[in-house]
Order: structure tokens, then C-alpha cells, then sequence
């Protein structure tokens, strides 16, 4: 596993999961990493934009959504990534449930990579509190997905790749 491969996913795929493949990549950019990230929603609506109030509030933080795009959890998903983080309890399940009996992703929740909120167990939508809600919930998605991104590092450094005859 050179380059780990992370999916976010949430319902929608409309404002948390791809809050969190933005910060994620950002941060992976940042570090020089690059490692594929995307994001994906269970029941999603493929094409559409971030909504306006996480896109609004991500912009005062300096990120960009404005190529990331909704797009559906498919099966071939358990095989394509690495690490499977979804925003809260309920998606978990479901993507527990569904998982195959020999699954190689590993399937988390995001939140409990948290450093500063590791009490909170679940990401939730701000429903009705404005862009404040938006800027409080990117405050998690921030800390988390850092959180994430150090534990796949040490994941990495504790079982670095294996050398075969083929790859020297």
C-alpha cells in the first residue's frame, strides 16, 4: 500500500462527505503525499454541487469545491480504497452491513480520529444554525481528517510495502 486510497461517505454526498475529501486533500497536498481521496454518498445525487452553506463556509477557509461533485457509493468501492470513513454511526452500519465477508478496506468512522472532539462520535448535519453550523462542523471535519492522515502515516511506517523480485 504505497499510496492508501480514502473514501468519506455520507448520505448525500452533498456536504459532509465532501467537506471532508476536500480538507482531506488539502491536507495530503499540503504534505506532499498525494494520496487518492474521494468521496462518495449512499443514497446521492451523481452530478450535483456541494450545498451553498458548506461551500460558503469551506471558502472562508480557503478550500475550493467548486469541481467536487455528488456522486453514489457502488459496491466496487470496498475494493478500490483503502480506507472507508464514514461521517457518522448510521452510514457505519450500513456500510458494515453491505460490506463483503472478506472486505479489504478498513471501514471507520471519521470522528474517531479526532484529537480536540474525540467525546463526539458522530459528524452531524447543522440542520438550522446557518454558516455558523457549516463553520463549527468544517472545525471537525478539519481536526479529524488530520487525525485520519497521521494514523494512515503510522499505519504506513508500522507496515511499510513489501519488495517482490517484480518490483526491484
Amino acid at each position: 500500500m504505497n499510496k492508501p486510497a480514502i473514501l468519506f461517505v455520507c448520505s448525500h454526498n452533498r456536504c459532509r462527505s465532501l467537506a471532508a475529501e476536500a480538507v482531506f486533500h488539502y491536507i495530503t497536498q499540503a504534505s506532499q503525499v498525494l494520496w487518492p481521496v474521494d468521496s462518495a454518498g449512499l443514497i446521492a445525487y451523481p452530478g450535483h454541487p456541494a450545498e451553498i452553506l458548506i461551500s460558503d463556509a469551506a471558502a472562508l477557509r480557503g478550500y475550493n469545491f467548486e469541481a467536487l461533485r455528488s456522486r453514489l457509493f457502488v459496491h466496487d468501492d470496498f475494493y478500490r480504497f483503502d480506507y472507508i470513513v464514514a461521517v457518522d454511526d448510521n452510514i457505519q452500519a450500513v456500510l458494515l452491513q453491505q460490506a463483503p465477508q472478506a472486505c479489504p478496506a478498513h471501514i471507520s468512522l471519521l470522528m474517531s480520529y479526532s484529537v480536540f472532539f474525540h467525546n463526539e462520535s458522530n459528524l452531524d448535519y447543522p440542520c438550522s444554525s446557518g454558516i455558523k453550523g457549516f463553520v463549527a462542523m468544517l472545525d471537525r471535519i478539519e481536526d479529524a481528517c488530520l487525525g485520519l492522515f497521521h494514523f494512515v502515516q503510522k499505519q504506513l511506517e508500522d507496515n511499510p510495502p513489501q519488495l517482490t523480485a517484480e518490483s526491484d
